[in-house]
């Protein structure tokens, strides 16, 4: 791999921009030679000069670059020494009770617990306050450590680039100043010969393997240290993600080639005359023959009610379109994941996951694809009970059983933490204005007012088997899927009311009315929809166009997606700010620009599609049920869309701070002092996973300033066993073990003023990327690099 490629793919995407410009540094020199005068056209002399400006223009880039390398290195030692210190002052005023060493000791302290084995209320009381420091102390130190190691990267990253990129400077242009300059400048810049991170590691896993481990070394470093990127799952998971998806293709062919015989079947006795031709569509296309087919499986038998078996599709429809689409969303969100990697859009740090264990994309397109299998085999089992009038409505209701046991599964089993965070971030929507609202509780409440139609589905469902099955003996003085009675009004409201909710929250903690009451305000709109959309349906016209709260709805409608298509662009986004060098779009983008003119010509058209889904069902062309499910499936896309540049704008606000960890505050502030916000601990990795730290010695450093010093002396470039020792022994290039990093972020706004002025006020973004520390030859992967790119001159 050449090192343009493994800077790109293992530097911490926030400081993209401290790193060295290595890029630019390599097209100076190639420009330099391509331009460079011929020796048959020019003297030697004119050569000499032209190549001596090159040179000092070149080297005063590369003191530029030193500078703001030794700046920024300086400015993250010195941000983590304050960190340990106020770490070894919270040590000191919490100390870890004592890890039990039996059986006995463990199931005493869990009885004790439960059982109230303590002198008093305060002494339990004091036992769980002090229980919950040690794990938020806990998961302080583990993020710590990974911003001290990040540090280390960025240490190594920039030296093997001075060190490569001067020695392709000597060797394109037949000179020894690299090696001059590698000696006299970068051997001895601050960045390199420092030792404070290493001795701050060091006493990092002191601290925590003593004081908050009880002395385990390999428990308190399983913790610590981010595990390696190993592929010991990938072959595995990607091997089920095709299985999975042949298996769902296979189904959905059997399906389509069900439809497709029924509908021959169907079609060799001649339809009632008296059906219009929507009644015979409907009856003949979903298996709505009322009379009995003889086949070569038996004789499906006839229905006694023909009006009522024409009506009985749209039940299964409804119920199995809401499962559909949930499977059909984590499908998309393993795309957005995998967008999100290759992009650079650290979206573990802003979803504040576990950087040592969260999903891949390939682990979600997994989990997709088994319940679209799932979901494939219940419709299929639909389809043939029905024919044979065999108990087709229980495959809806095991399908919902069956998902839902899956999400609430106790078990650790079948990824038990991204289901548990799943269930933590739906619990803090649910108590919205009484719990602080994080991005990840505000994402996933915008992803559920994508999914209104789903959980109206699933209200329906809840009805259905409640009052219409057959098997229900009671009677309800009300129609499902109706506005007749208030829980339909109500499910469709919950998605609005917990965004609204969630933004009033943000304002009680800011005292921000901008822009926490006004997005607020975007959501109260959905509320007047939903209501003139109720009395609308519930108020008899002999045609809609006499209604007047069909007007009413028209215009609520229109100016709430007027309303949220501004949101989407302008503050989600950031987009339109106004500055070059994208005058249109924003200052800084990771994508390319066409996809950013493509997205905004997509928001506008899904926003008002529901102009075109009114105009269908006034003409009657399509099913009103057939037209809820496309535009539902079309909803679920246009979020898919919205999230790849609603976390790209987060993303950007955070490579504006620099921000790489997450920040975990271990004293509470005074608004939070009577309501903590409580932090998960989310470290409890039973794997044990070692991670080589491979360190450069400092008597390796003295050896190499020591030959440094030699050359300089006698103005030569580096010895040749110097050069030697470089390349097969170790060298600063050489990191540790290789190590995944996936870090995500905290809110999409500040929730007080001081940190206002450092955030953007439009919004959240971030990207996964790896970080790697790994053993090399470098040797080796320095030949590649100069051989490919002395093709390439």
């Amino acid at each position: 791999m050449k090192f343009s490629e493994h800077l790109t793919a293992h530097l911490t995407p926030e400081w993209r921009k401290q790193y060295i410009r290595y890029e630019e540094l390599k097209d100076m020199l190639y420009e330099a030679t391509e331009n460079a005068p011929q020796p048959e056209d020019y003297g030697e002399q004119q050569i000499s000069r032209y190549f001596a400006r090159f040179e000092e223009k070149f080297f005063q880039f590369c003191e530029r670059e030193l500078s703001k390398i030794n700046t920024f290195y300086y400015e993250k030692v010195s941000e983590a020494s304050r960190m340990f210190a106020q770490l070894q002052d919270e040590v000191r005023q919490v100390e870890a009770p004592p890890r039990p060493n039996t059986v006995q000791e463990k199931i005493r302290r869990k009885s004790s617990y439960f059982l109230g084995d303590f002198t008093d209320s305060e002494e339990r009381e004091t036992f769980k306050t002090n229980k919950r420091k040690v794990a938020d102390l806990k998961l302080a130190f583990t993020e710590f450590y990974l911003s001290l190691v990040l540090i280390q990267n960025y240490q190594n990253l920039n030296f093997t680039g001075f060190r490569k990129i001067l020695k392709k400077h000597d060797k394109m242009v037949q000179s020894d100043k690299g090696a001059g300059f590698r000696c006299d400048k970068v051997e001895r810049a601050t960045f390199y010969i420092s030792k404070e991170i290493d001795h701050i590691i060091a006493e990092t896993e002191a601290l925590y393997i003593n004081h908050l481990e009880a002395g385990d070394r390999q428990r308190g470093m399983n913790k610590l240290r981010v595990p390696p990127l190993a592929a010991k799952h990938t072959n595995w998971t990607t091997f089920l993600v095709g299985l999975y998806s042949g298996f769902f293709m296979l189904l959905m062919c059997l399906m389509v080639s069900g439809l497709i015989v029924s509908h021959m079947l169907s079609s060799d006795d001649d339809p009632p005359s008296n059906l219009s031709f929507n009644e015979t569509l409907e009856g003949y296309d979903f298996f709505m023959n009322c009379s009995a087919i003889e086949t070569t499986w038996g004789t499906i038998p006839a229905k006694v009610n023909c009006a009522e078996f024409r009506e009985e599709w749209r039940p299964a429809l409804r119920m199995y379109r809401g499962m559909f689409l949930l499977i059909f969303i984590i499908f998309l969100l393993g795309i957005n994941t995998y967008g999100w990697r290759k992009a650079g859009v650290n979206h573990v740090l802003i979803f504040e996951l576990d950087p040592r264990n969260n999903l891949s994309h390939e682990e979600l397109l997994e989990v997709a694809l088994f319940l679209a299998v799932l979901w494939a085999i219940s419709v299929l089992s639909f389809m043939v009970c029905y024919w044979f009038n065999r108990w087709s409505y229980l495959n809806p209701l095991a399908l919902a059983v069956i998902m839902l046991a899956f999400l609430l599964n106790p078990t650790r089993t079948l990824k038990y933490r991204a289901r548990f965070w799943l269930l933590k971030i739906l619990s803090h929507i649910a108590v919205a204005p009484f719990h602080p609202v994080g991005f990840a509780d505000f994402w996933l409440a915008d992803q559920l007012n994508s999914l209104q139609s789903v959980l109206l589905d699933f209200e329906f469902l809840v009805c259905f088997y409640t009052c219409e099955v057959l098997w229900v003996s009671r009677e309800c003085n009300f129609t499902c899927y109706t506005y007749g009675y208030g829980a339909r009004a109500i499910v469709a409201s919950l998605p609005a009311w917990f965004r609204f909710a969630q933004c009033v929250r943000r304002y009680y903690d800011s005292r921000l009315a901008f822009p926490h009451l006004v997005n607020a305000g975007k959501y109260s709109t959905t509320f007047v929809v939903v209501i003139f959309s109720s009395i609308s349906s519930q108020v008899e016209y002999s045609s809609r166009w006499e209604n007047p709260y069909h007007y009413l709805w028209l215009i609520s409608v229109f100016i709430s997606s007027c309303y949220t298509l501004t949101w989407d662009i302008k503050m989600d986004w950031g987009i339109l700010e106004g500055k070059p060098p994208n005058r249109f779009l924003r200052e800084e983008v990771i994508y390319s620009e066409i996809v950013y003119y493509l997205a905004l010509m997509e928001d506008f058209i899904l926003r008002f599609a529901w102009m075109i889904a009114l105009s269908f069902n006034v003409t009657g062309i399509v099913q009103p049920d057939i037209t809820v499910t496309i535009f539902a499936a079309l909803e679920v896309f246009r979020r898919f869309v919205w999230n790849f540049f609603r976390l790209e704008n987060e993303h950007l606000n955070n490579c504006g701070m620099f921000r790489a960890v997450r920040d975990i505050s271990i004293k509470p502030t005074k608004s939070d002092e009577n309501n903590p916000a409580k932090v998960e601990a989310m470290m409890d990795q039973e794997e044990r996973i070692p991670l080589a730290k491979t360190k450069q010695s400092w008597e390796r450093r003295r050896r190499i300033h020591d030959s440094c010093e030699q050359a300089r002396i006698h103005n030569n470039p580096l010895p040749s066993s110097m050069q030697d020792s470089e390349e097969d022994g170790y060298s600063p290039s050489m990191m540790t073990s290789k190590v995944t990093f996936h870090m995500g972020s905290d809110e999409d706004e500040p929730s007080t003023r001081t940190e206002l002025r450092g955030h953007r006020k439009t919004g959240i973004s971030v990207k996964p990327k790896y970080h790697l520390l790994a053993t090399r030859n470098v040797s080796q992967e320095d030949n590649s690099d100069e051989d490919d790119e002395e093709d390439a001159v």
